[in-house]
């Protein structure tokens, strides 16, 4: 039950702001008590509110002494004052010694006092403490408020209770009719935390059915733990969805997704994605180029990973310590020592720290190549330890196993000049634009149609490339617009006559040597017209 405040307790606690001077309210406090006069409770909680605003316990400690003896009517408010500053200092001994002296006062306990001892509870992260008020709570049969709710969901959450918390989530979901964003939010940050995709994406639906739009973080969070699973499918699903809510993806969305495919090891499609990324105008930051580095390296593809450096480079991103080790190991492990050692006088120019699994890879190449004096002068004095004898023992593996084989070229650094950029530019937009029309040509077929064309239009395709094969006689046309598999031709099996195949053999050889053996003056003369289908007469 709600306590009845009187006008002046009404005024002292809406009196209650940032500007009270806790000194001067004291003062009348002291003085009431030194001539046995009451003090409204109003005007004590007010204090005491201010005292926890300021973190004022000791001086909280005083009122609270004197207010017991000298507040006209104790009321539950006014332990709960109290028991608020005590929660705000994290002293949660105290604020049960305050609550115990409330019940001993005969005053029974309503939603709010468990809502503070709740808070307190759930800033120190205390889940036996949480479940045992839960428990009360229910046993007494009191009625939750929208802040119970909400303090119990980020209590859960944070001590790992995904259990309890998603009985409060539904209990609150069925029996208040109001939802609110916030405990949304919670529960499904609690999922993404715990990488439980299709949960967080459930939330999300309730959100939707609730007409609460989702934001872009929410799908970043989900993105970003299926990056970690290399759950590549889901993070598509997500970009699918925000397309669907109108939601623009932000860098760190274009990242998820890129690092979902490096992870699944389909670099070509990160690539892609990456350059969907820039047509879209979103800049790709210094992760976006680690990623892909990083991917490019471990596909063993120094080339890509030159040209993706190089891209970085003149975006004038700034390559941090990991990209730099990526990309030195790149050429160190591909036999191009030379760029190696010209990147990393470059990362030493720049006042860019070698992480220690580069420093043991440049020291393992440099000892193989007979470089070490190179090695001293930048780093030191050889390094024998551990980490280093590691190094040594991956990199035999990789000599061992065929692993040292590389996609290389061997060309030196070099930037596509202008001209090939636009050229490169203006054939992907034309394919971009061929593929929109077909697209949007293909809306106005009816479907009962869609289906036939795009069958015979493959039946077509496939009959160009099977004739394109046959006037190449055969010939390898990989790499080509007519690289697709031909059909099979079937050979039509030899008939031979109803005599013995011998003899056929042998009446066809003797009709050969007959041909051989007749001469060339007796045999028909060439037609006048066997120079061409539309020739006419020689003059």
């Amino acid at each position: 039950m709600t306590p009845s405040f009187t006008k002046q307790q009404r005024f002292c606690t809406a009196a209650a702001s940032p500007d009270l001077d806790i000194a001067k309210e004291l003062g009348y406090i002291e003085e009431a008590a030194r001539n046995n006069r009451k003090v409204p409770v109003g005007q004590v909680n007010a204090l005491l509110s201010q005292c926890k605003r300021e973190n004022q316990v000791e001086i909280a400690e005083t009122v609270y002494e004197l207010g017991k003896a000298n507040i006209s009517e104790l009321e539950r408010s006014f332990y709960s004052a109290m028991m608020n500053v005590y929660v705000q200092a994290k002293r949660m001994d105290d604020a049960l010694r305050i609550y115990e002296e409330m019940l001993e006062q005969g005053f029974t306990t309503d939603i709010r006092v468990f809502n503070i001892l709740l808070q307190g509870y759930s800033m120190e992260r205390d889940g036996t403490k949480l479940e045992q008020i839960e428990d009360a709570i229910t046993e007494l049969g009191l009625e939750m408020d929208e802040f119970t709710y909400s303090i119990l969901l980020q209590g859960y959450t944070s001590t790992n209770r995904l259990e309890r918390a998603e009985h409060i989530f539904s209990k609150w979901r069925r029996e208040t009719a109001e939802h609110t964003r916030p405990n949304y939010l919670t529960m499904f940050r609690a999922y993404a935390h715990k990488q439980k995709v299709d949960s967080a994406l459930q939330v999300i639906s309730l959100m939707i059915e609730r007409d609460l739009a989702p934001t872009v973080d929410m799908y970043n969070d989900i993105i970003s733990g299926a990056a970690k699973s290399a759950n590549h499918s889901v993070a598509w699903r997500c970009f699918l969805d925000m397309q669907k809510l109108h939601l623009q993806p932000d860098v760190h969305s274009w990242n998820g997704l890129i690092e979902a495919l490096v992870k699944a090891r389909l670099v070509d499609s990160a690539i892609t994605q990456f350059k969907q990324m820039r047509l879209k105008g979103t800049l790709p930051n210094q992760r976006t180029f680690h990623l892909l580095v990083m991917g490019l390296v471990k596909e063993k593809r120094a080339n890509d990973a030159e040209a993706m450096f190089i891209a970085m480079r003149n975006a004038k991103v700034e390559v941090d310590p990991w990209t730099w080790k990526y990309i030195i190991e790149c050429f160190a492990r591909s036999r191009q020592l030379p760029k190696a050692f010209l990147l990393t006088d470059q990362m030493l120019v720049e006042n860019v720290k070698a992480v220690r699994p580069l420093i043991n890879i440049l020291e393992t190449q440099c000892e193989r190549a007979g470089e070490m004096k190179w090695f001293e002068s930048r780093f030191g004095a050889a390094r024998k330890t551990h980490d280093k004898d590691m190094a040594d023992k991956i990199m035999s593996e990789w000599q061992r196993e065929g692993h040292h084989i590389w996609e290389v070229e061997g060309e030196p650094f070099s930037l596509m000049s202008l001209e090939e950029q636009k050229n490169k530019k203006r054939d992907e937009d034309f394919s971009a634009r061929i593929k929109a029309l077909e697209a949007k040509f293909l809306e106005t077929v009816p479907e009962q149609y869609r289906e036939e064309m795009l069958d015979n239009r493959e039946k077509l395709a496939a009959k160009r490339r099977s004739d394109m094969t046959a006037k190449a006689g055969g010939a390898n046309l990989e790499g080509t617009r007519w690289s697709g598999k031909p059909k099979e031709i079937k050979k039509k099996k030899p008939t031979f006559a109803k005599e013995d195949p011998f003899t056929e053999l042998e009446k066809l050889r003797s009709r050969k040597q007959k041909k051989l053996n007749t001469p060339k003056d007796t045999r028909r003369p060439k037609s006048q017209f066997s120079m061409g289908r539309n020739r006419g007469p020689k003059a």
